[in-house]
């Protein structure tokens, strides 16, 4: 469904961090893994789209990824204060 979603003509990053959100908030943390996945090839100059990905990434037990997709984030936008939070959580 997340496929669906993010490869709608005119999507945009913040359909895939609702999706992520959501996907986390109800427990599918895997679901959340893959659409974040998908995020960052579709949108790779984004830093929400790689806090995304790092938040998900913390909630699969995948905290280098995590890590790695946290510092990502806060290089294109050092000013996004949630990613320094989660980073921080690590």
């Amino acid at each position: 469904q997340y496929r669906q979603i993010l490869e709608e003509p005119g999507a945009e990053v913040g359909d895939a961090v609702s999706y992520v959100t959501l996907a986390i908030g109800t427990g599918k943390n895997e679901e959340a893994y893959t659409a974040a996945t998908t995020a960052v090839i579709t949108w790779p100059d984004s830093a929400r789209a790689f806090e995304m990905l790092g938040w998900a990434a913390s909630e699969t037990n995948r905290d280098d990824e995590a890590r790695t997709a946290l510092q990502k984030a806060l290089e294109l936008d050092p000013t996004l204060s949630s990613a320094k939070e989660r980073l921080g959580k690590l």
